[in-house]
């Protein structure tokens, strides 16, 4: 097993940033539709478009909210497509001055990712995702 450490800065206030993060509405490509329930026990799904060529089925991420401190930290379970590799996502928020003002600084730990190869597609995706992220905060 492996695990991913990644950090980003926002310059935006955790509230938002943190309130975004579990938003049914803050859909970022690829992902193409979310459904999140941010309470122990609730309900985080990710479809997002195809990832192999020619291919017309939505991937799935499926996962189960185990720790939920609003504005702060958030652990949650994660699986693609019913394959069986259950993985662990911490997501930590804090405050960080960014830009001259008052932003956000996120601490995600991704654990028990099954290979080498996960690790490098998930590093890939979670870049993707924190620009997307930072992308979609822009235009609130």
């Amino acid at each position: 097993m492996t695990e991913l450490l990644k950090t980003c800065e926002l310059p935006h206030p955790i509230k938002l940033v943190y309130n975004t993060w579990i938003s049914n509405n803050t859909v970022i490509p690829p992902a193409v539709s979310m459904q999140i329930d941010a309470r122990v026990g609730g309900v985080y799904r990710l479809e997002a478009a195809p990832f192999e060529a020619g291919s017309d089925l939505l991937s799935v991420m499926e996962g189960e909210f185990t720790e939920v401190v609003p504005q702060k930290y958030l652990s949650y379970t994660w699986e693609w497509n019913h394959d069986g590799d259950k993985s662990i996502v911490q997501v930590s928020f804090s405050e960080v001055t960014v830009e001259a003002q008052t932003g956000t600084r996120i601490d995600l730990l991704h654990k028990g990712l099954y290979s080498p190869e996960a690790r490098q597609a998930h590093d890939a995706g979670w870049d993707s995702y924190f620009l997307g992220l930072a992308e979609f905060l822009k235009r609130l």
